[in-house]
């Protein structure tokens, strides 16, 4: 696994969390229609530098007058209502991203507790006994537990995901095996967040492709380069993957995805991005 899971999930919830206390209090939704482009892998991965680096607008400029003509704002959330706040928060929880104090709070249960809140397809229950499981070694036990807080509604989890790809060192592995193996966990991380992506949750599935990315360069010491072999293989099994992840939410008892992006998102994905 690459480095420490633990420290791993922290990092991704602390993200969340400063990322999201600035935007949360603007929402809007956009219809469960949006199409992913199917070079969404590439475009992320061959951006020369991460524009999330940046300073966000702080809140006080942010404007409600409408969007024109889709012009890239000035500041990522211009035109963003507030009377529509309550519905990006909705969508923000229901998509798995939750704060560190509900996850510490759900960490509390016992394991029998949790198992039953699982039971009721509660999302915050998989992902704090899957964080239990990792802390007590039983990575096979946590990817499970992640996958069906997935099937059950979150797309937050799949981040999660990405970072359990890689396995285990054989012994003997001479230093270019070890390149090639940790390659195909980074492609396979790809794929995961190519499903993400298909949920409507884009902005945080490119930044997870940006991590993937500095983590492959920093640790292998030379560029990530996707050859065309390797963005079929990552489209193919990212909805291979969505498509098993809806086959298990049908099992429980539960309806097709809303893989709908809220508004907020949309904007903070073009600010960003520049798509």
């Amino acid at each position: 696994m690459k480095g420490t899971a633990k420290n791993q999930f922290k990092k991704i919830t602390l993200l969340v969390v400063v990322l999201s206390v600035a935007f949360v209090i603007y929402a809007s939704y956009f219809s469960a229609g949006y199409k992913q482009q199917d070079s969404f892998a590439k475009e992320i991965i061959d951006r020369p530098s991460p524009i999330v680096t940046a300073e966000p607008p702080p809140v006080a400029e942010f404007r409600s007058d409408s969007v024109e003509d889709g012009r890239l704002p000035s500041s990522p959330l211009d035109g963003i209502s507030t009377a529509d706040a309550r519905d990006n928060i909705f969508w923000y929880s229901e998509r798995g991203h939750f704060g560190s104090d509900e996850l510490s709070a759900y960490s509390a249960y016992d394991d029998k507790t949790l198992q039953e809140m699982i039971k009721n397809h509660d999302m915050r229950a998989a992902e704090a006994m899957g964080n239990k499981l990792i802390d007590r070694g039983d990575i096979g036990g946590a990817i499970d537990l992640f996958y069906l807080a997935a099937a059950q509604g979150s797309s937050g989890i799949l981040l999660n995901l990405s970072h359990l790809t890689e396995p285990p060192h054989k012994v003997g592995e001479t230093t270019a095996e070890r390149k090639e193996v940790y390659r195909n966990s980074v492609i396979e991380s790809l794929a995961i967040l190519k499903t993400m992506s298909i949920r409507g949750d884009i902005r945080m599935a490119a930044l997870g492709m940006e991590t993937q990315k500095k983590s492959y360069e920093t640790l292998a010491k030379e560029p990530l380069v996707l050859l065309e072999v390797d963005l079929k293989y990552i489209d193919r099994r990212g909805q291979e993957i969505y498509d098993d992840l809806q086959h298990k939410r049908y099992e429980l008892g539960l309806g097709d995805f809303d893989n709908s992006t809220s508004k907020v998102e949309q904007l903070l994905y073009k600010y960003f991005y520049g798509h």
